[in-house]
């Protein structure tokens, strides 16, 4: 390391910063960046999130509607479900503001044998999904 002049030495007593610490309005200014910063992702996160959350239990109730002529084969008795029992069956995985509405109840046959009817499933704000139980098959189409 080269030795420095004189003259290029501070003295002691300078009211120079010593250290490497910030100033209080770099301080600030770096807090409003992160304050606005934050306002502007957070609401998309949280619109994000509930469409998430709104997805995923259309997915449970497709799965669970699927499932149907499987769970009355496995146990051998006919199965016929209204809308309070497919509430009940799915209570666990929807949401309490979803409204069940069945075209006809859902009938599944000791053999998994389907009966035609349509499930649709709607929020407070009035959106939701629509699935088609096919005759026969029991295959859920959205």
């Amino acid at each position: 390391m080269r030795p420095m002049s004189v003259c290029c030495r501070l003295p002691r007593n300078s009211s120079s910063r010593n250290g490497g610490g910030f100033t209080l309005l770099e301080l600030l200014v770096v807090l409003s960046i992160v304050a606005m910063t934050a306002g502007l992702i957070l609401p998309s996160t949280s619109r994000w999130i509930a469409a998430a959350r709104e997805r995923a239990w259309q997915q449970e109730l497709r799965a669970q509607l699927a499932a149907l002529p499987m769970r009355a084969f496995q146990s051998g008795e006919p199965l016929e479900l209204d809308a309070s029992a497919l509430r009940s069956l799915l209570e666990d995985d929807l949401p309490a503001s979803v409204q069940l509405e069945l075209s006809a109840p859902l009938r599944y046959s000791a053999a998994g044998v389907a009966a035609a009817a349509t499930v649709r499933a709607k929020d407070d704000e009035g959106r939701g999904r629509v699935w088609t139980i096919a005759p026969m098959t029991g295959r859920v189409t959205p």
